[in-house]
């Protein structure tokens, strides 16, 4: 199934499940199921509908229109990858592998820093593109991988 993540905006980190959804409303009014908090977004902004297996974006008359990776869109289909821009919000049309990948810590605070999104895997951990909230520094957070918390011999080796 497939799911929209929030990549740039008030609501970056956000990540939605479309999965048993065949119609879903976006925009920045109470009534959608997913609000955009986003000025230049409409109350009802677009609908990303299920139509034979294939998930269709429609925007709703928008003002300010909705971009599929960078051209104005109407009525068009969705792939995997594809971004989707409404005002200064950018989302990301993906499947739920890549919503799980990016899940856990994405758009979270851990210690003090904001994650941002994953850089890379390795044998102790996970590296984050995060931002250091108290000054707003761009910085690379390595997280331990949770099998090895009670390890103290790898937390010595990881410090």
């Amino acid at each position: 199934m497939a799911s929209i993540i929030f990549e740039k905006g008030s609501d970056k980190g956000s990540i939605y499940s479309l999965d048993g959804l065949d119609l879903v409303l976006f925009g920045r009014g109470e009534h959608c199921q997913i609000i955009v908090r986003d000025p230049l977004a409409s109350r009802a902004h677009f609908i990303i509908e299920v139509v034979g297996g294939k998930y269709m974006l429609l925007d709703q008359e928008s003002y300010n229109g909705t971009y599929v990776n960078g051209d104005r869109a109407n009525n068009v289909e969705l792939n995997y990858g594809d971004q989707i821009t409404i005002g200064n919000t950018v989302m990301t049309f993906v499947n739920d592998e890549i919503a799980r990948q990016k899940g856990g810590l994405f758009g979270k605070s851990l210690g003090g820093y904001l994650i941002e999104s994953r850089l890379g895997a390795g044998g102790m951990g996970t590296v984050y593109k995060a931002q250091q909230i108290s000054i707003g520094r761009p910085v690379a957070l390595k997280v331990l991988s949770e099998r090895f918390v009670k390890n103290q011999e790898i937390i010595d080796l990881f410090l």
